[in-house]
């Protein structure tokens, strides 16, 4: 299978191809299945500039085998690190009042570490951030709401499948946060399954700050594995969740009532959010273990860190703590750094003091 591989970057730096997404899909639409193609758009931010052009994916014709895929690539430097960030980090950021940021009409499209961002200020008919006219995988992705509160009835949404009729899309390992409710009379909603027909699944997301709803099953099915969905006046409308989180009493049993806050993540300041799991997090540990899951089966987090194996134990969310491992010495003075003279500490630190490190083998 060939791939297209095609480079967008809005500071048009050395090897790029397009200076926005829009451009590329318009330039790029073909009937990639007759080719055996896989069209590949490698983001890059070689400058600081975000991509500010909303982009419709359509005109193409697509198959399970030969598809769309928009990524950051993880062995360059322009992936965010599981916080919104700015600088060289690749972004879409749009200041529209309506519509949709992306709008997916094919099939099979893959979006792989891609930061949105609706930086809207007034909104003035229904604001999307994803809308869905066809299967979607959306992984390692961070969806971010307006900076401030809207003044309209209309609906403000993450991820809505207003006209997905059919096939089955997934959220993977993604951040959904601030979409909050426009005042007079809208709603927000963080991933809405809004279509009769079709279906979505998602799997270790982490939704917060969504006012009205965090995950809501309207019409179609959803499949919620291993989410958090917290500070919405409903965090989970219906579906079918399996070892899911809240902040209220709509998840699993046993996991629900887990409040945001700095026990559970690393920080909830506004512009500032960073929602990684710091020792101690409810989130810890407490999830179904998907290595071997028989519809979608993976094994790193939104950072592309290691969750483990099928014995692994996971964490719930987007993110999976990760400590590092410290070892320390039982000898005053060992001949050699064997096994036997390094053991791992495993009780918190209580005082200032010196220590060595070793690598763990």
């Amino acid at each position: 299978m060939a791939e297209s591989v095609k480079v967008i970057d809005p500071n048009s730096g050395a090897g790029y191809d397009y200076d926005s997404l829009y451009d590329w899909e318009a330039a790029q639409q073909a009937d990639i299945d007759t080719s055996n193609t896989i069209a590949v758009a490698k983001c890059r931010c070689t400058g600081g500039t975000a991509d500010t052009t909303a982009v419709t994916i359509d005109g193409w014709t697509t198959s399970a085998t030969d598809y769309i895929k928009i990524w950051t690539d993880p062995a360059e430097s322009y992936r965010h690190n599981g916080t919104y960030q700015t600088g060289n980090k690749y972004r879409i950021v749009s200041t529209q009042t309506s519509g949709n940021i992306l709008s997916n009409v094919e099939s099979y499209t893959v979006t792989d570490g891609i930061q949105f961002y609706v930086n809207a200020t007034s909104i003035t008919n229904n604001l999307t951030c994803i809308d869905l006219s066809a299967p979607i995988f959306i992984l390692n992705s961070i969806l971010r709401g307006p900076s401030s509160t809207l003044n309209g009835g209309y609906y403000l949404h993450g991820i809505n499948t207003t006209y997905q009729t059919s096939g089955t899309s997934f959220v993977i390992n993604s951040l959904v946060y601030n979409f909050v409710e426009p005042t007079g009379g809208g709603a927000s909603i963080g991933i809405h399954q809004n279509n009769t027909g079709c279906s979505s699944r998602l799997y270790n997301c982490t939704v917060i700050n969504c006012t009205s709803y965090g995950i809501r099953e309207n019409q179609g099915t959803v499949t919620v594995k291993n989410c958090y969905s917290g500070g919405a006046g409903s965090n989970y409308v219906n579906g079918t969740l399996t070892t899911c989180a809240s902040s209220d009493t709509t998840g699993t049993a046993g996991l629900q009532n887990i409040a945001v806050n700095t026990t559970n993540f690393t920080n909830i300041t506004a512009a500032s959010e960073d929602y990684h799991l710091p020792v101690g997090s409810a989130l810890i540990g407490v999830a179904t273990n998907l290595y071997n899951d028989a519809t979608y089966p993976f094994q790193t987090d939104i950072d592309g860190q290691d969750r483990g194996g099928a014995a692994a134990a996971w964490d719930i969310g987007a993110d999976q703590y990760n400590p590092i491992a410290l070892y320390y010495r039982t000898a005053a003075t060992p001949t050699a750094l064997s096994a036997a003279s390094w053991v791992l500490y495993t009780a918190p630190f209580t005082s200032l003091g010196i220590i060595q490190l070793k690598a763990q083998a």
